[in-house]
């Protein structure tokens, strides 16, 4: 019975993962077909630019869902608590906002995006200025609603929190195409993103209702303690998370300063069909989280050990060798289906498919340490590979082009690849622990 309880978890975590792959080859299809070539290449980068802006949050949603998880090895008793400590996190989180909103209109006005991105069309180099400012306001100020995502798999919840985000998918895929036949292109995006903050209010309610928390703000003492007491673990998580996600959405960003939008497009569409296989197998990883740190607590590190090896040994090639293969194979019929126009990349795409392979391997290890809160080591070395992530890929891919920005990647892969099985090694040899 256990056994398919686990195996139900990681397919509603895998069905809630594609939906959300589901839902952007749809919006993808709608907007290369509604958009014109340069329009499309920045709605591609506004995505990346949105996922950077998910890691806005200090670090604190990745404690969070330690320290709730943590919390309830105390049981009924440890509820208010985890109320008190969810409210603490979500007025920072509030302040956060405030604080980057001011960052954004004193600054993002002074950047010459147009210049930047090669933008060609009058109209849009003209709408890029005011909308910059806007949607990046609207980006940031999700960070509070979704720490709700945290909340449910810490109280491991998992397969609601797959339901609803198979029911937020679909609902902000019908949203995009009604917007995209309907709105201008400046309206369409900020409809678009600004529909994140109404799903995250409405489950933010939802959870005080399920939960039956009291909506009050925690005395300002006790916020002070609850913040300063995860804020050391919080800090190094948010230094590996916003090293990552830059690291992983720098495609459009540094193609389209090397060839322009349009090329930034279509080398995003490639890299975005890897971009699944990792989607997917990261899903299957997410309800290992919880259990790795519920059992490393109670001190059964040989349960830990089996499984990461057999996430390492089965999942992993699973997801990557086979599948890859024929991604890689067959991306310009894939390309011309999802998105209405041809893109040939075979060595573009052969580079692509090991950085892919690397950062599941990577992904791998990266799951189990976090699960442990071991975060500090991942920190430095993403915080040291930050700059030649940046600066690797637009050098080569100044001298090389397109292969030069996926070789890039991929060399700023390896370091991971090396150091965090070592240091995931010594952590289960010495039953490291900081949750």
């Amino acid at each position: 019975m256990r056994h398919w309880k686990a195996v139900t978890t990681s397919a509603a975590t895998l069905i809630a993962r594609l939906s959300s792959t589901a839902a952007m080859m749809v919006i993808t299809f709608f907007a290369s077909r509604r958009l014109t070539r340069e329009q499309f290449g920045l709605w591609m980068l506004l995505l990346a630019l949105n996922q950077m802006t998910n890691g806005f949050d200090l670090g604190f949603q990745f404690t969070l869902g330690n320290r709730l998880a943590a919390l309830g090895a105390l049981g009924p008793e440890g509820e208010e608590e985890r109320r008190e400590t969810f409210l603490s996190i979500l007025f920072l989180e509030v302040l956060v906002v405030a604080v980057d909103t001011l960052l954004v209109l004193l600054l993002v006005p002074l950047i010459p995006w147009a210049h930047w991105f090669k933008i060609t069309d009058p109209l849009l180099a003209g709408q890029v200025v005011p909308l910059m400012p806007a949607i990046l306001i609207v980006m940031i100020a999700t960070l509070p609603v979704q720490l709700i995502w945290t909340a449910f798999f810490a109280y491991r919840e998992i397969k609601l929190a797959s339901s609803l985000t198979l029911l937020c998918n679909i609902t902000q895929t019908a949203i995009f195409v009604v917007a995209a036949y309907r709105c201008s292109f400046t309206n369409l995006v900020l409809v678009y993103f600004a529909s994140n903050i109404l799903f995250g209010l409405a489950l933010t309610t939802y959870l005080f209702l399920r939960r039956r928390w009291r909506f009050a703000i925690p005395p300002l003492g006790r916020i002070i303690a609850i913040v300063r007491s995860m804020a050391r673990v919080s800090s190094h998580a948010f230094l590996l998370t916003i090293s990552s996600l830059v690291g992983a959405n720098l495609a459009p960003v540094i193609s389209g300063a090397v060839s322009g939008l349009v090329i930034a497009g279509d080398f995003t569409l490639v890299q975005k069909l890897f971009n699944f296989l990792l989607t997917a197998h990261l899903a299957i990883l997410a309800p290992v989280s919880p259990t790795v740190t519920r059992e490393s607590r109670a001190g059964h590190w040989d349960s830990v050990r089996e499984r990461l090896r057999t996430c390492l040994l089965r999942i992993w090639p699973a997801f990557f060798f086979i599948p890859g293969a024929l991604v890689w194979r067959l991306h310009p019929w894939l390309i011309r289906l999802w998105a209405g126009h041809p893109v040939t990349m075979y060595p573009v795409a052969a580079l692509l498919l090991a950085w892919a392979c690397i950062s599941g391997f990577v992904n791998t290890f990266s799951v189990f340490l976090n699960s442990l809160g071991l975060v500090k080591a991942q920190a430095a070395l993403s915080i040291a590979m930050i700059l030649p992530a940046i600066l690797i890929p637009t050098l080569l891919g100044r001298w090389l082009g397109l292969w030069g920005i996926a070789l890039g990647f991929i060399i700023c892969m390896v370091p991971g690849a090396i150091i965090l099985p070592l240091y995931t090694r010594r952590a289960l040899r010495l039953h490291l622990l900081r949750v």
